[in-house]
Protein backbone atom coordinates (compact mmCIF):
# COMPACT_ATOMS: atom_id res chain seq x y z
CA UNK A 1 0.00 0.00 0.00
CA UNK A 2 1.01 3.67 0.00
CA UNK A 3 2.55 3.54 3.47
CA UNK A 4 4.70 0.53 2.59
CA UNK A 5 6.04 2.25 -0.51
CA UNK A 6 6.94 5.31 1.51
CA UNK A 7 8.75 3.31 4.17
CA UNK A 8 10.72 1.42 1.57
CA UNK A 9 11.83 4.76 0.15
CA UNK A 10 12.86 5.96 3.60
CA UNK A 11 14.78 2.76 4.24
CA UNK A 12 16.61 3.05 0.94
CA UNK A 13 17.66 6.59 1.77
CA UNK A 14 18.97 5.60 5.19
CA UNK A 15 20.86 2.58 3.87
CA UNK A 16 22.61 4.65 1.24
CA UNK A 17 23.61 7.34 3.74
CA UNK A 18 24.18 5.89 7.18
CA UNK A 19 22.97 2.32 7.33
CA UNK A 20 19.43 1.12 7.84
CA UNK A 21 17.82 3.04 10.68
CA UNK A 22 14.20 2.00 10.14
CA UNK A 23 12.67 -1.42 9.62
CA UNK A 24 9.08 -1.84 8.54
CA UNK A 25 7.02 -4.61 10.15
CA UNK A 26 4.30 -5.44 7.66
CA UNK A 27 2.45 -7.73 10.05
CA UNK A 28 1.83 -4.99 12.63
CA UNK A 29 2.06 -2.02 10.23
CA UNK A 30 4.70 -0.39 12.42
CA UNK A 31 8.08 1.18 11.83
CA UNK A 32 10.95 0.18 14.11
CA UNK A 33 13.56 2.84 14.84
CA UNK A 34 16.69 0.69 15.17
CA UNK A 35 18.77 3.63 16.34
CA UNK A 36 16.52 4.75 19.19
CA UNK A 37 15.00 1.37 19.94
CA UNK A 38 11.40 2.52 19.61
CA UNK A 39 8.42 1.37 17.56
CA UNK A 40 6.34 3.91 15.65
CA UNK A 41 2.74 3.12 14.75
CA UNK A 42 0.99 4.07 11.54
CA UNK A 43 -0.81 7.40 11.88
CA UNK A 44 -2.58 9.88 9.65
CA UNK A 45 -0.18 10.65 6.83
CA UNK A 46 2.89 9.61 8.83
CA UNK A 47 4.22 7.16 11.38
CA UNK A 48 3.79 8.33 14.98
CA UNK A 49 6.27 7.65 17.78
CA UNK A 50 5.88 7.66 21.57
CA UNK A 51 8.39 8.10 24.42
CA UNK A 52 10.47 10.60 22.46
CA UNK A 53 12.76 12.98 24.41
CA UNK A 54 11.43 16.50 24.02
CA UNK A 55 14.80 17.84 22.91
CA UNK A 56 14.66 15.51 19.88
CA UNK A 57 11.39 16.99 18.62
CA UNK A 58 11.55 19.88 16.17
CA UNK A 59 10.57 23.14 17.87
CA UNK A 60 8.29 24.13 14.99
CA UNK A 61 6.32 20.91 15.49
CA UNK A 62 5.84 21.65 19.20
CA UNK A 63 4.61 25.17 18.39
CA UNK A 64 2.32 24.07 15.58
CA UNK A 65 -1.28 25.22 16.04
CA UNK A 66 -2.60 21.85 14.87
CA UNK A 67 -0.02 19.68 16.62
CA UNK A 68 -1.33 16.78 18.70
CA UNK A 69 2.04 16.13 20.32
CA UNK A 70 1.72 15.60 24.07
CA UNK A 71 4.77 16.32 26.24
CA UNK A 72 5.14 15.69 29.95
CA UNK A 73 8.25 15.39 32.07
CA UNK A 74 10.54 15.96 29.10
CA UNK A 75 9.04 13.03 27.14
CA UNK A 76 6.64 13.43 24.21
CA UNK A 77 4.04 11.07 22.76
CA UNK A 78 2.19 11.12 19.45
CA UNK A 79 5.21 12.57 17.65
CA UNK A 80 5.02 12.30 13.83
CA UNK A 81 8.14 11.05 12.12
CA UNK A 82 8.73 14.32 10.25
CA UNK A 83 9.08 16.11 13.61
CA UNK A 84 12.15 13.99 14.31
CA UNK A 85 13.72 14.44 10.90
CA UNK A 86 12.32 16.95 8.43
CA UNK A 87 13.85 15.04 5.52
CA UNK A 88 11.52 12.09 6.13
CA UNK A 89 8.28 12.56 4.21
CA UNK A 90 4.98 10.92 4.96
CA UNK A 91 2.21 9.97 2.59
CA UNK A 92 -0.91 11.63 1.34
CA UNK A 93 -3.88 11.37 3.71
CA UNK A 94 -7.42 12.62 3.20
CA UNK A 95 -8.42 14.67 6.25
CA UNK A 96 -11.70 16.07 4.92
CA UNK A 97 -12.82 19.16 6.81
CA UNK A 98 -10.39 18.74 9.70
CA UNK A 99 -8.68 22.08 9.08
CA UNK A 100 -12.04 23.86 9.17
CA UNK A 101 -13.16 22.09 12.34
CA UNK A 102 -9.82 22.89 13.98
CA UNK A 103 -10.44 26.60 13.48
CA UNK A 104 -13.56 26.44 15.64
CA UNK A 105 -12.89 23.47 17.93
CA UNK A 106 -9.23 24.03 18.82
CA UNK A 107 -9.12 26.79 21.46
CA UNK A 108 -5.55 27.68 20.49
CA UNK A 109 -6.84 28.70 17.07
CA UNK A 110 -10.47 29.65 17.74
CA UNK A 111 -9.91 32.46 20.25
CA UNK A 112 -7.40 34.49 18.23
CA UNK A 113 -9.29 33.74 15.01
CA UNK A 114 -12.59 35.08 16.34
CA UNK A 115 -10.88 38.12 17.83
CA UNK A 116 -9.21 38.93 14.53
CA UNK A 117 -12.46 38.30 12.64
CA UNK A 118 -14.42 40.76 14.79
CA UNK A 119 -11.77 43.47 14.42
CA UNK A 120 -11.54 42.75 10.68
CA UNK A 121 -15.27 43.31 10.16
CA UNK A 122 -15.29 46.45 12.33
CA UNK A 123 -12.25 47.81 10.51
CA UNK A 124 -13.71 47.24 7.04
CA UNK A 125 -17.14 48.69 7.86
CA UNK A 126 -15.74 51.65 9.81
CA UNK A 127 -13.28 52.49 7.05
CA UNK A 128 -15.94 52.52 4.34
CA UNK A 129 -18.45 54.49 6.43
CA UNK A 130 -15.91 57.09 7.60
CA UNK A 131 -14.34 57.55 4.17
CA UNK A 132 -17.73 57.76 2.47
CA UNK A 133 -19.02 60.24 5.04
CA UNK A 134 -15.98 62.51 4.80
CA UNK A 135 -15.83 62.32 1.01
CA UNK A 136 -19.54 63.04 0.69
CA UNK A 137 -19.36 65.95 3.13
CA UNK A 138 -16.53 67.57 1.18
CA UNK A 139 -18.30 66.95 -2.12
CA UNK A 140 -21.50 68.60 -0.87
CA UNK A 141 -19.52 71.55 0.50
CA UNK A 142 -17.90 72.10 -2.89
CA UNK A 143 -21.27 71.97 -4.65
CA UNK A 144 -21.88 75.54 -3.50
CA UNK A 145 -21.20 77.67 -6.56
CA UNK A 146 -20.68 80.73 -4.38
CA UNK A 147 -17.53 79.19 -2.89
CA UNK A 148 -14.34 80.59 -4.36
CA UNK A 149 -11.38 78.40 -5.28
CA UNK A 150 -13.39 75.20 -5.66
CA UNK A 151 -11.00 73.84 -8.28
CA UNK A 152 -8.05 74.39 -5.94
CA UNK A 153 -9.80 72.63 -3.08
CA UNK A 154 -10.68 69.69 -5.30
CA UNK A 155 -7.03 69.38 -6.33
CA UNK A 156 -5.90 69.44 -2.70
CA UNK A 157 -8.44 66.83 -1.63
CA UNK A 158 -7.29 64.27 -4.19
CA UNK A 159 -3.57 64.65 -3.39
CA UNK A 160 -3.53 61.67 -0.96
CA UNK A 161 -5.01 59.57 -3.77
CA UNK A 162 -2.30 60.68 -6.19
CA UNK A 163 0.57 59.65 -3.89
CA UNK A 164 1.45 55.91 -3.89
CA UNK A 165 -0.26 54.29 -0.94
CA UNK A 166 2.77 52.48 0.44
CA UNK A 167 4.72 55.76 0.58
CA UNK A 168 1.92 57.46 2.49
CA UNK A 169 1.78 54.57 4.95
CA UNK A 170 5.51 54.74 5.63
CA UNK A 171 5.32 58.52 6.09
CA UNK A 172 2.48 58.08 8.56
CA UNK A 173 4.48 55.45 10.41
CA UNK A 174 7.22 58.01 10.91
CA UNK A 175 4.76 60.72 11.93
CA UNK A 176 3.25 58.40 14.56
CA UNK A 177 6.59 57.38 16.04
CA UNK A 178 6.36 57.62 19.82
CA UNK A 179 9.68 59.36 20.41
CA UNK A 180 10.40 61.31 17.24
CA UNK A 181 7.04 61.56 15.44
CA UNK A 182 5.63 64.94 14.51
CA UNK A 183 2.18 64.01 15.82
CA UNK A 184 3.43 63.56 19.38
CA UNK A 185 5.63 66.62 18.93
CA UNK A 186 2.57 68.71 18.09
CA UNK A 187 0.64 67.31 21.05
CA UNK A 188 3.48 68.01 23.48
CA UNK A 189 3.81 71.57 22.19
CA UNK A 190 0.18 72.04 23.26
CA UNK A 191 0.88 70.59 26.69
CA UNK A 192 -0.72 67.23 25.88
CA UNK A 193 1.30 64.10 26.73
CA UNK A 194 2.46 62.05 23.76
CA UNK A 195 0.73 58.80 22.85
CA UNK A 196 2.24 55.41 22.06
CA UNK A 197 0.32 55.25 18.80
CA UNK A 198 1.66 51.96 17.49
CA UNK A 199 2.48 50.26 20.80
CA UNK A 200 -0.89 50.34 22.57
CA UNK A 201 -3.76 48.23 21.17
CA UNK A 202 -6.54 50.84 21.26
CA UNK A 203 -4.33 53.63 19.91
CA UNK A 204 -2.90 51.34 17.24
CA UNK A 205 -6.42 50.50 16.06
CA UNK A 206 -7.31 54.19 15.97
CA UNK A 207 -4.11 54.96 14.07
CA UNK A 208 -4.91 52.30 11.48
CA UNK A 209 -8.39 53.76 10.97
CA UNK A 210 -7.07 57.33 10.68
CA UNK A 211 -4.36 56.41 8.19
CA UNK A 212 -6.81 54.38 6.11
CA UNK A 213 -9.26 57.28 6.21
CA UNK A 214 -6.52 59.52 4.83
CA UNK A 215 -5.88 57.03 2.04
CA UNK A 216 -9.54 56.34 1.25
CA UNK A 217 -11.51 59.58 1.46
CA UNK A 218 -10.20 61.07 -1.85
CA UNK A 219 -11.66 58.11 -3.75
CA UNK A 220 -15.02 58.57 -2.04
CA UNK A 221 -14.82 62.31 -2.70
CA UNK A 222 -14.38 61.68 -6.42
CA UNK A 223 -17.21 59.19 -6.81
CA UNK A 224 -19.68 61.19 -4.70
CA UNK A 225 -18.83 64.37 -6.60
CA UNK A 226 -19.73 62.63 -9.83
CA UNK A 227 -22.85 61.05 -8.35
CA UNK A 228 -24.11 64.38 -6.99
CA UNK A 229 -23.94 65.98 -10.42
CA UNK A 230 -26.16 63.21 -11.81
CA UNK A 231 -29.04 63.94 -9.42
CA UNK A 232 -31.72 65.96 -11.24
CA UNK A 233 -31.89 69.48 -9.88
CA UNK A 234 -35.65 69.45 -10.52
CA UNK A 235 -36.17 66.96 -7.69
CA UNK A 236 -34.33 69.12 -5.18
CA UNK A 237 -36.09 72.26 -6.38
CA UNK A 238 -39.48 70.57 -6.03
CA UNK A 239 -38.60 69.52 -2.49
CA UNK A 240 -37.65 73.10 -1.60
CA UNK A 241 -40.91 74.40 -3.04
CA UNK A 242 -42.81 71.87 -0.93
CA UNK A 243 -41.08 73.22 2.17
CA UNK A 244 -38.59 70.42 2.75
CA UNK A 245 -35.61 71.32 4.91
CA UNK A 246 -32.09 70.74 3.54
CA UNK A 247 -31.65 67.77 5.88
CA UNK A 248 -34.92 66.18 4.78
CA UNK A 249 -34.04 66.67 1.11
CA UNK A 250 -30.68 65.05 1.72
CA UNK A 251 -32.14 62.12 3.65
CA UNK A 252 -35.06 61.38 1.33
CA UNK A 253 -33.67 62.34 -2.08
CA UNK A 254 -29.93 62.88 -2.25
CA UNK A 255 -28.68 59.99 -0.10
CA UNK A 256 -30.92 57.24 -1.58
CA UNK A 257 -30.05 58.25 -5.14
CA UNK A 258 -26.37 58.38 -4.19
CA UNK A 259 -26.51 54.88 -2.74
CA UNK A 260 -28.11 53.52 -5.91
CA UNK A 261 -25.15 54.66 -8.01
CA UNK A 262 -22.34 54.18 -5.49
CA UNK A 263 -23.38 50.95 -3.72
CA UNK A 264 -21.34 48.65 -6.01
CA UNK A 265 -18.28 50.82 -5.40
CA UNK A 266 -18.87 50.75 -1.64
CA UNK A 267 -19.09 46.96 -1.76
CA UNK A 268 -15.81 46.86 -3.65
CA UNK A 269 -14.24 49.20 -1.09
CA UNK A 270 -15.40 46.93 1.73
CA UNK A 271 -13.88 43.87 0.05
CA UNK A 272 -10.61 45.72 -0.57
CA UNK A 273 -10.31 46.93 3.02
CA UNK A 274 -11.29 43.55 4.41
CA UNK A 275 -8.08 42.25 2.82
CA UNK A 276 -5.96 45.39 3.23
CA UNK A 277 -2.73 43.55 3.90
CA UNK A 278 -0.38 46.34 2.78
CA UNK A 279 -1.69 48.86 5.32
CA UNK A 280 -1.36 46.49 8.26
CA UNK A 281 1.97 45.05 7.18
CA UNK A 282 3.66 48.41 6.63
CA UNK A 283 2.08 50.44 9.43
CA UNK A 284 1.88 48.09 12.43
CA UNK A 285 2.89 44.65 11.14
CA UNK A 286 -0.20 43.41 12.96
CA UNK A 287 1.03 44.69 16.32
CA UNK A 288 1.17 45.40 19.10
CA UNK A 289 1.31 41.72 20.13
CA UNK A 290 -1.47 40.48 22.39
CA UNK A 291 -0.73 38.38 25.46
CA UNK A 292 -2.83 35.46 26.60
CA UNK A 293 -3.01 33.56 23.32
CA UNK A 294 -1.06 30.42 22.46
CA UNK A 295 -0.93 31.56 18.85
CA UNK A 296 0.96 34.83 18.32
CA UNK A 297 -1.54 37.48 17.22
CA UNK A 298 -1.52 41.27 17.16
CA UNK A 299 -4.14 43.86 18.05
CA UNK A 300 -4.38 45.15 14.48
CA UNK A 301 -4.03 41.85 12.64
CA UNK A 302 -6.57 41.29 9.89
CA UNK A 303 -7.48 37.79 8.78
CA UNK A 304 -5.24 38.18 5.76
CA UNK A 305 -2.17 39.10 7.85
CA UNK A 306 -3.05 36.42 10.41
CA UNK A 307 -3.19 33.91 7.56
CA UNK A 308 0.09 35.16 6.13
CA UNK A 309 1.80 34.55 9.47
CA UNK A 310 0.38 31.04 9.66
CA UNK A 311 1.82 30.23 6.25
CA UNK A 312 5.02 32.29 6.16
CA UNK A 313 5.67 33.91 9.53
CA UNK A 314 8.79 33.07 11.50
CA UNK A 315 8.16 30.61 14.32
CA UNK A 316 4.61 29.83 13.24
CA UNK A 317 4.87 29.26 9.51
CA UNK A 318 4.36 26.26 7.26
CA UNK A 319 0.70 25.92 8.28
CA UNK A 320 -0.33 26.05 4.64
CA UNK A 321 -3.40 23.84 4.97
CA UNK A 322 -4.78 25.83 7.91
CA UNK A 323 -4.02 29.11 6.15
CA UNK A 324 -5.81 27.87 3.04
CA UNK A 325 -8.88 27.00 5.12
CA UNK A 326 -8.97 30.52 6.58
CA UNK A 327 -8.67 32.00 3.08
CA UNK A 328 -11.76 30.02 2.06
CA UNK A 329 -13.60 31.42 5.09
CA UNK A 330 -12.55 34.93 4.07
CA UNK A 331 -14.08 34.30 0.66
CA UNK A 332 -17.32 33.06 2.25
CA UNK A 333 -17.58 36.17 4.45
CA UNK A 334 -16.97 38.53 1.53
CA UNK A 335 -19.32 36.62 -0.76
CA UNK A 336 -22.08 36.74 1.85
CA UNK A 337 -21.67 40.47 2.50
CA UNK A 338 -21.47 41.23 -1.22
CA UNK A 339 -24.54 39.15 -2.10
CA UNK A 340 -26.58 40.78 0.67
CA UNK A 341 -25.44 44.26 -0.33
CA UNK A 342 -26.22 43.73 -4.01
CA UNK A 343 -29.66 42.47 -3.08
CA UNK A 344 -30.35 45.61 -1.04
CA UNK A 345 -28.98 47.74 -3.88
CA UNK A 346 -31.38 46.10 -6.30
CA UNK A 347 -34.28 46.98 -4.03
CA UNK A 348 -33.14 50.60 -3.95
CA UNK A 349 -32.96 50.66 -7.73
CA UNK A 350 -36.44 49.18 -8.05
CA UNK A 351 -37.89 51.64 -5.53
CA UNK A 352 -36.22 54.85 -6.67
CA UNK A 353 -36.07 53.94 -10.33
CA UNK A 354 -39.82 54.28 -10.69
Amino acid sequence: DGSTATVETLTTVRVSKAGQRFTYDEATDTLIDNQAGRTCRSGEGNFVCDDVPEEDVARTALQSETSEIVCEGGVCDNVPLFALDGSLPGWRAVIGFENYTNIFSNERIREPFLRVLVWNVVFAFATVILAFGLGLGLAIALQDEAMKGRALYRSIYILPYAIPGFLSILVWRGLLNTDFGKVNGALESLGIPGVDWLGTPIWAMLAVLVVNLWLGFPYMFLITTGALTSIPEDLLEAARVDGATPWRSFRNITLPLLLVSTAPLLIGAFAFNFNNFVLIFLLTNGGPPLAGFDVPVGATDLLISFTFNLAQGAGRGNQFALASAIVVLIFIVLATVSATSFRLTKRLEEYYGN
